[in-house]
């Protein structure tokens, strides 16, 4: 090869490389989800997708959280999608294959997608009177805890936090195996329902299970016969992949504007009144997790 060929092809080389390069600086900052990053003043991506674990189906999800959504997008100056799942183990496989970029989660929730795939805590969710409980009908037999052992009680879900781990550590507190010294049923959906017509002696319900109560039945219908302390509060959690500095933003604009994100989030459910956001650390929910462990309950 001749020098002046050679000389060519080094001159053809460093003009592509410098045009690589200029383009590379002109290109539009891109993020982990493939949107440029304009949200949130140029830190976050320009789309974030919505999850959340305490709704299921995507019709539910857009009627519930409109307005939050709304406010999302105001505040972040992102665009916001939502993103169905059906309970914390799809919600982990969302943020896992990169689906989602923020969910709303309680206590279980959080700690089971985190303890999988990973979640940065965001902010998290003061909710007063979020507590586990005992109860018993008004005409039960069952005048004190120790009059439990023995006896059968419904509770919701494998691991949820004021309807199963709640209700199990009270138990644990009051000196009961729950595997042996009581006749633990989950029972989900049907847990009202069973406790109302006195299939089981008795409940540990949760402040929506007593909200629940009330509405159908009236408070003289049941009484309380272990009220447990405040429960860890929700999180709104980010995607690991998003950038530090978008979480970061997020987190500034939502204490900011905590106000209008309170408001919006009371339209999706009641069990937000009297709410308030507040920094958050993981350390928070060791007790959750330790109350995970002593129940043999896995994340």
């Amino acid at each position: 090869m001749s020098t002046k060929l050679q000389l060519g092809i080094r001159r053809l080389a460093s003009v592509t490389s410098a045009l690589a390069l200029l383009v590379a600086a002109c290109a539009p900052n891109v993020g982990e989800g493939g949107g440029e990053m304009t949200g949130a003043g140029g830190v976050c991506p320009a789309t974030l997708r919505f999850a959340d674990t305490g709704t299921e189906g995507l019709e539910e999800l857009q009627r519930d959280f409109a307005a939050f959504k709304e406010v999302l997008e105001d505040v972040l100056d992102v665009d916001v999608e939502f993103f169905a799942v059906t309970d914390r183990t799809v919600a982990a496989a969302a943020v896992d294959s990169d689906q989602v970029d923020i969910i709303l989660a309680g206590p279980s929730e959080y700690l089971a997608i985190r303890s999988n795939v990973g979640m940065e805590p965001v902010v998290s969710i003061d909710r007063p009177g979020y507590n586990a409980n005992i109860v018993v009908l008004a005409d039960s037999d069952i005048q004190n805890p120790e009059d439990l052992r023995g006896k059968s009680i419904a509770l919701k879900s494998a691991g949820s936090t004021s309807g199963h781990i709640g209700p199990l550590a009270l138990l644990q507190d009051l000196g009961f195996d729950p595997n042996t010294d009581v006749d633990t049923q989950l029972l989900e959906d049907a847990r009202i329902e069973a406790f109302a017509a006195g299939d089981v002696d008795a409940f540990g319900a949760g402040t929506s299970d007593i909200r629940r109560l009330n509405e159908r039945y009236g408070e003289d219908f049941y009484r309380v016969l272990v009220e447990g302390p405040e429960l860890p509060r929700d999180v709104i959690g980010a995607n690991p992949n998003i950038p530090a500095e978008c979480i970061e933003a997020i987190k500034e604009r939502l204490l900011a504007n905590q106000e209008r994100v309170l408001d919006a989030l009371l339209e999706s459910s009641p069990k937000y009144g009297e709410s308030s956001l507040h920094e958050v650390s993981d350390s928070e929910y060791d007790g959750m997790r330790k109350a995970h462990e002593a129940a043999g309950v896995p994340f």
